[in-house]
């Protein structure tokens, strides 16, 4: 998911225009591409929480039956 996200940030027309600038690939992807790493971020520990409550439910009988 990360990279197929960095994927479609490089062909956005701020990155295109920053190469055709001169700078250099490093700072592009400091700058601007791993930010979309925060968000993805956020989410897996997000999807994370979930999963450990739906667990916890699971032991004290609350939640979804799973025959």
């Amino acid at each position: 998911m990360l990279r197929a996200e960095t994927m479609k940030l490089s062909q956005l027309e701020y990155v295109q225009a920053a190469t055709a600038f001169g700078v250099r690939s490093g700072r592009i992807m400091v700058r601007h591409i791993s930010r979309c790493g925060a968000s993805d971020h956020h989410q897996t520990v997000l999807d994370f929480s979930a999963l450990i409550l739906y667990y916890a439910c699971s032991h004290v009988g609350v939640g979804v039956d799973r025959r």
